[in-house]
């Protein structure tokens, strides 16, 4: 069970209408992927636990952590603390994303995450350029965020349409 604490926009709306948001209601979620409240079953839309591309981008989240373990400590609070932020808003992105009601905000959410992964990948060539990682490390890497990019590109064209 967790609560979902949201404001409500228009009282005179009914639960099921998309232009309202619940106040104080508890949900559980069930196995078939519903929200429970009460006796009132509702779709789960936008679970984004579930998309191949966020459990992807966590594994980066993790790689690149594990890659700032090793780099000096004089760059723990500039080099590293940017790119903490670059990497942890490209999963948050594509979670606040598919939270949208919209196509088009979700693209937009999209459109962020890929420009936070363009931007973890310019800090970690610096990082290999100023020999805190290896060519080879940062080939590793470079390889996945490759296959983000791919992810996050043909998500947003299924969500464009195209």
């Amino acid at each position: 069970m967790f609560d979902a604490r949201f404001s409500m926009l228009d009282d005179r709306c009914s639960m099921f209408d998309s232009r309202c948001w619940m106040s104080d209601v508890r949900f559980s979620m069930l196995d078939d992927g519903f929200l429970k409240n009460n006796n009132i079953i509702m779709e789960n839309k936008y679970d984004y636990k579930q998309l191949d591309v966020y459990k992807e981008t966590k594994g980066l989240v993790k790689n690149v952590y594990a890659y700032m373990k090793k780099f000096p400590k004089e760059e723990q609070f500039a080099l590293c603390d940017q790119l903490r932020r670059a990497v942890i808003s490209i999963p948050s992105n594509i979670a606040e994303g598919s939270g949208r009601r919209s196509s088009k905000e979700q693209v937009h959410f999209l459109d962020i995450a890929f420009g936070s992964l363009c931007e973890v990948d310019c800090q970690l060539d610096v990082a290999c350029d100023l020999g805190y990682m290896s060519r080879d490390e940062y080939g590793q890497v470079s390889v996945q965020i490759q296959k983000i990019g791919a992810m996050i590109s043909g998500l947003r064209k299924r969500h464009l349409g195209k």
